[in-house]
């Protein structure tokens, strides 16, 4: 979907592909992100969540991916000590598959 919209972009004059993909010259702020977010939800009939869930969601994705923690750390702008506080418990779930991998070489 971002490949289309950049093949999108490219069609304006002007485009330069050091801008920011939402918001162009300048990043969305906070606020208008939000407020999309929540007119999105409500469209839909999902389930409301916060914008700081999309941070829960990269880093247990990221991590459940066999990603190292200190890169995950490093991306999130967190110490490893504190990531690994919120989400050890994905840590041991990423160890038993990986012990399940070896056990059945």
């Amino acid at each position: 979907m971002l490949n289309d919209y950049l093949d999108i972009c490219k069609k304006y004059d002007g485009f330069d592909e050091n801008k920011f993909i939402f918001g162009f010259h300048k990043p969305y702020s906070y606020t208008t992100l939000a407020h999309h977010k929540d007119i999105y939800i409500k469209l839909s009939g999902v389930k409301y969540i916060r914008m700081h869930d999309f941070r829960h969601s990269h880093a247990s994705l990221l991590i459940t991916k066999g990603i190292p923690i200190t890169a995950v750390a490093e991306r999130l702008g967190d110490n490893v000590d504190t990531v690994m506080s919120v989400y050890a418990h994905l840590m041991k779930e990423s160890n038993e598959k990986i012990k399940n991998i070896l056990n059945n070489l």
